[in-house]
């Protein structure tokens, strides 16, 4: 019997894609605002360290991939590193993070829609549910297309980030980066803390490892570049948020659009709206991708149900367990009905 084997069609420019949804959240709308809220200006040196401080730990993933290119990703690592039931213990503990975080992660975009379009809480549940659904469907069909469609939601939210800070430039003032350090240094390692977790993420995309077209060059190029891209997203919108001074107002979660709104009007809500949906969808795309190989990969060790260490006969996808995903999905959401 021929044994099963995942695809290899992942490029480095896709690669570079999923990198960024992993990384990049919904954070980018609101902790900008959050800390300098409560720090003044000097998270924004916060922001330039934490981006520093993420190359190691990319280095780390980049290398561990090309020792070990397993779609268990960092399950196959500390396998290797103890022994297959400290692996196994990390699979069971995401198993019990991922699969609930997906779904909080589609409301948060979906709640969004709500400052825009007067819509029900089953109306924001509803569309949280198209964006997993749509994310598990794609996977299903193959990572060549799923892996495309991240390239091109990357590109859109690139886009409107780029357009967020262009429109925005023209409004800052050197006095808003003054007193650069208000309510003290101990602020400044709170917010540090809260921006440590926006760069958590980038281990979602090694269990990629046995999809990557060349491995060996493809996943460090990814890795690399997306911690590039994402340091220099959060920074701009960082500068932007505290050179205009967009912050301060109670309703945090609208910051963005405050500032989008400087430049181009009432439309900046819409596009932060978008941002936000194309954002969710990215980091739910990408998340599902890395944690469908890595369960399929502790199954097919022998620590999950043997009953997930099939893959679809056609797409080459690990199909049953991307089906329970959506079950875990679809119990999540009719609970916050």
């Amino acid at each position: 019997m021929t044994q099963q084997s995942l695809k290899r069609s992942i490029t480095w420019v896709q690669g570079t894609a999923l990198t960024i949804g992993a990384v990049l959240g919904c954070g980018i709308l609101i902790l900008p605002s959050i800390t300098a809220n409560s720090a003044g200006p000097a998270p924004l040196l916060s922001w330039v360290i934490m981006s520093i401080l993420a190359f190691p730990i990319v280095a780390t993933m980049a290398h561990l991939a090309k020792m070990i290119p397993s779609a268990g990703g960092i399950t196959a690592y500390v396998q290797m590193a103890f022994n297959a039931n400290t692996s196994a213990i990390l699979g069971w503990i995401m198993l019990g993070s991922i699969p609930i975080g997906l779904p909080i992660i589609a409301l948060t975009g979906a709640h969004y829609i709500g400052y825009v379009f007067p819509i029900s809480n089953a109306g924001v549940i509803g569309i949280a549910a198209v964006i997993l659904i749509t994310s598990l469907l794609l996977h299903i069909k193959g990572i060549e297309l799923s892996s495309k469609i991240s390239v091109f939601v990357i590109c859109i939210i690139s886009l409107l980030i780029i357009v967020a800070v262009v429109v925005s430039i023209p409004y800052v003032k050197l006095s808003s980066f003054t007193p650069f350090v208000p309510n003290g240094w101990s602020s400044v390692g709170a917010s540090s803390v809260i921006i440590f977790f926006s760069f958590v993420g980038w281990e979602m995309i090694t269990p990629l490892a046995e999809e990557f077209k060349r491995p060996a060059k493809d996943i460090s190029i990814s890795l690399f570049l997306g911690a590039i891209c994402i340091s220099i997203m959060y920074i701009a919108i960082s500068f932007v948020t505290i050179g205009t001074h967009s912050y301060g107002d109670k309703n945090q979660i609208a910051s963005l659009s405050i500032l989008i709104s400087k430049g181009l009007g009432s439309i900046g809500t819409y596009i932060t709206t978008i941002l936000a949906i194309f954002i969710s969808f990215s980091a739910v795309h990408a998340n599902i991708a890395g944690f469908s190989r890595m369960i399929y990969a502790q199954a097919r060790e022998g620590h999950f149900p043997s009953f997930f260490a099939k893959l679809h006969s056609k797409f080459q996808t690990p199909t049953r367990v991307l089906l329970v995903l959506g079950g875990i999905f679809s119990c999540i959401l009719i609970f916050m009905v």
